[in-house]
């Protein structure tokens, strides 16, 4: 971004700039921030569209999930940090002539999703133990809808404001039918284990869920955030694949496990009984949203081509 800043000759055109990037070290999602700012400055783009996560909401509500729900008073480093993003660059649209758009997609699948990386997981495996037996609200969007939102604001008429938008799919879903749907795209049969549902929000273990507990309800989170994030500042990079290729073959190169459990936000999301509602933002699909039928077939093929 530096580079791209000291070498813009200020002459170019530009419709948009979309920042769809996260970093694990915190603070530098904010130096991102001023930099595209800046950009934005001295070329004169019109419109910055941002990718945040509706997981910055908070997960125990029941009902209707929408744009006007309360930030999540959770500790969690990643919420934290989208949530602190969020509020950044609406500070930073107050008073511009810059058009800001907002999008916090739900649970994205397919090619390049990051929850399909867990479906396959969890597909992959002798057991499944999942909050309420797997029926929990999942909410559910292909990627490729996501994209659909991201150019539809890239395109979007210029109306110097800040909107956020919820990006989510057209159809109501478990998360049993998440990830049955991908053992079906693996050809492989799912046993989802009838554990006793004990309500535990972060592990089913009490010790660990009691751990996890005072990292994300209380301050003590921040010491703990603290620390990781000095781990992974003293750790080198492990070479982490940003491919979805690469990524899918090494999940399945692993083989079958013997039992998949979410734990810590990862189970809070599978436990929620949220439905979002996306409002205005049905406005930003031309064309239909794909369903989770067919978002599956479409990985089905996407699998085969791997091998």
């Amino acid at each position: 971004m530096a580079d791209l800043l000291s070498g813009a000759a200020g002459n170019e055109q530009f419709d948009a700039i979309v920042n769809a990037a996260f970093d694990h070290q915190y603070q530098h999602n904010i130096e991102m921030l001023d930099s595209i700012w800046a950009l934005v400055g001295k070329l004169r783009i019109p419109r910055v569209i941002y990718l945040s996560s509706m997981a910055v909401y908070n997960p125990f509500d029941s009902g209707i999930l929408n744009t006007s729900s309360p930030y999540a008073s959770l500790y969690d480093p990643y919420v934290l940090e989208k949530q602190k993003t969020e509020r950044y660059l609406r500070k930073l649209a107050h008073g511009s002539s810059v058009t800001v758009s907002i999008l916090q997609p739900t649970i994205v699948y397919g090619f390049g999703g990051n929850w399909t990386a867990n479906g396959i997981d969890g597909a992959l495996c002798q057991w499944l133990d999942l909050p309420s037996h797997g029926e929990g609200q999942c909410n559910a969007v292909h990627v490729s809808d996501v994209a659909q939102a991201i150019w539809s604001r890239v395109t979007a008429q210029v109306d110097n404001k800040v909107s956020t938008f919820l990006i989510n799919g057209s159809e109501s879903l478990s998360w049993r039918q998440f990830y049955k749907g991908h053992a079906q795209a693996l050809g492989v049969t799912l046993n989802i284990e009838q554990f006793a549902d004990n309500g535990k929000q972060f592990h089913a273990k009490l010790p660990i869920n009691l751990l996890l507990w005072f990292w994300f309800r209380t301050p003590l989170g921040y010491v703990l955030n603290f620390l990781l994030g000095m781990a992974k500042r003293i750790k080198k990079s492990g070479g982490h694949s940003s491919n979805a290729r690469e990524m899918l073959k090494s999940r399945i190169a692993r083989g079958v496990q013997s039992l998949y459990r979410p734990i810590g936000m990862s189970r809070v999301a599978h436990a929620a009984q949220c439905t979002v509602t996306e409002e205005h933002a049905a406005t930003l699909y031309a064309n239909p949203r794909k369903s989770f039928a067919d978002g599956m077939r479409e990985l089905e093929n996407e699998l085969t081509s791997l091998k």
